[in-house]
Formats: structure tokens, sequence, C-alpha cells
């Protein structure tokens, strides 16, 4: 080794320990934070967010972090815990990019829901997708390239609101294919496998550029949506199916724990859905009212007796 690279290697191990020491503080210190904020949107148990009177800060949330992290540097490996630090930070960038590709495929959030009162007309809001007519095609007719065209225009659709779970689709489609390529790549499991996942992503790439997207906000612009978003999926895609299943097995029992968190208490307890409740029962009241009035009212037409026009 050229002592040149010797030295240098030095120096970049010595600044590791001041990265490090910073990355872990900042750790320690954003993490109660984050419990505290969800449990202010009823997302998280309630006492995480509440607040020592005398010291200011979320005291569960603390604990809780403390007692986590001494656990896993106790417990656990450092390699295997760096592989799992930078797993989660890849995943979390992972979410970012595809919530931005999401979030601009999809109608813009409306609070106000409209409600017909005439008619059979049911209650609808910004999220409604109008029927899509099937597409008949006759082979005998048609040829092949007219039959994939008709289906490209089936999937694109005309509207935003047309979109529905196909950007979730494609997006699920295309973050898979590429971890299982970064995984094929790096384990060699085969030219197929290879072959199979780069076409999945390109096709759940090429989806996702056809549909039609809603404008974009006025705070904050990202440019070229969905490529750039895309292109940090892949990066982070690729850099994912590298890390040893280890690091895959703890991330999923930490992915499991939150998951079972949300649906068992996030989901009732969440305060944009008690929001949306609330917003819902002060808009149409009148609604509510001949709804519950119907439901308690009697039926006349059994209750009422026969009378006879001849029983005077």
């Amino acid at each position: 080794v050229h002592p040149i690279l010797l030295y240098g290697s030095r120096l970049v191990s010595f600044g590791s320990i001041f990265g490090l020491t910073t990355g872990t503080f900042t750790s320690l210190m954003g993490q109660p934070r984050i419990f505290y904020k969800m449990s202010q949107d009823g997302l998280f148990f309630k006492i995480f967010g509440k607040v020592n009177e005398k010291t200011q800060v979320p005291t569960a949330g603390i604990i809780l972090t403390g007692v986590l992290c001494a656990a896993l540097a106790a417990l656990v490996q450092l390699e295997a815990l760096a592989n799992l630090i930078s797993l989660g930070v890849l995943q979390v960038f992972t979410f970012v990019d595809v919530g931005v590709i999401i979030m601009r495929m999809r109608p813009t959030i409306d609070r106000q829901t409209t409600v017909s009162l005439t008619g059979d007309e049911a209650s609808r809001d910004d999220f409604h997708q109008p029927p899509i007519p099937n597409v008949t095609v006759d082979a005998s007719e048609e040829s092949v390239w007219e039959l994939l065209v008709s289906i490209c225009r089936r999937f694109k659709g005309t509207s935003v609101s047309e979109n529905g779970s196909k950007p979730v689709a494609a997006c699920v489609i295309f973050t898979m294919s590429v971890v299982v390529l970064s995984m094929a790549h790096s384990k060699h499991w085969g030219v197929l496998v290879v072959c199979v996942c780069m076409l999945l992503a390109l096709v759940s790439a090429a989806l996702l550029m056809v549909l039609p997207r809603s404008t974009p906000p006025d705070t904050f612009q990202c440019p070229c949506v969905p490529l750039i978003p895309l292109l940090g999926v892949a990066c982070n895609g690729y850099m994912m199916g590298s890390l040893p299943l280890s690091s895959w097995i703890f991330s999923a029992i930490w992915l499991v724990a939150g998951v079972v968190i949300y649906f068992f208490y996030g989901m009732k307890n969440s305060a944009l859905r008690q929001y949306d409740n609330e917003t819902l029962s002060e808009e149409s009241p009148l609604l509510l009212r001949e709804t519950d009035h119907a439901r308690r009212a009697p039926d006349r037409s059994i209750s009422l007796p026969l009378v006879h026009p001849h029983s005077k």
C-alpha cells in the first residue's frame, strides 16, 4: 500500500469518528421529537406527546430512544448495525422519491366535500374515479400494434382523477425490480433474472412517464417529475440490494412492528381521520339528519290500516 493512501485512510477514519458522533447525537435528539409529532397526529401512543413541565422536552420519547439505542449498541455487531442504519436511510429516501411521484399524479386535495341532497345521486369527493370503458378488440380485424395502442390509451387515461392506484403499483414494481436486479447482479443469480427485472423496471418507468400529472404546487416544484424521482429510486434501490440479508431481516422486523402499530392504533386514532369525519358532519347535517330519521321512522305502508270504500 502506498504511504500516501495509508495516511489518507487514517485521516478519513479520524474524521469519521466525528461524523458518527454527530449522526448519533442528531438521531438521539430527533427521534423523540418524531415520536412527539406522531403522537400529536394520533399515529402513536399519547404518552409520547406529553412534554415535561420542568424541562420542556418529551421525556417518554427520550427514555425509549435511549433504551433502544443502548440495547442495539450492546447486542448487535457494529458492522451489522451500520448496514441496518444505511438500509433504513436509503428506505427513507426511497419513500420520499416515491411520495413525490404519487402526490404529483393524484388530484389536489379539497377538504370541501360536495354533498347532493336531491335525487339518488351519491355524495362524491375529488378522489372519485369515473368508470373506464372496456376496450374490446377483434383479433381478426385489428393488428397487434393497434391492440397495444388501445391498451396503452386505456392505461393512460385523460385526467389525473383516472390514475387511481396505477402510480402506486408502478412505483412498487419499479422499486422491487431495481432491488432484485441489484441482488441478482451482486450475488450472480443468472442472466435471466437480471433481464426480467430490467424489463419490469423499464416498463413501469415508461408507464409512469405517460400518466397524466397534476399542476405542481407554487411553494416547491421538483423538476422533471417522474424522471428525477425515478433516478433517485434507482440509485437507492441499487445500493439497498447490495446490502447483506441480515440487514433486510432486521429492517423487515422493524417495518412489521410499525405496520402493526399503524393498523391497530394509528388508523383508528388519526387526527386527520377525525378531522375528515367532523368536516363531513358539519357540511352535511341535513343529510345526516334525514338519514337518521329514515332509519328510525317506521314503515308506514305496513303500519297503516286498510280502509275500504264501502266500510260505511
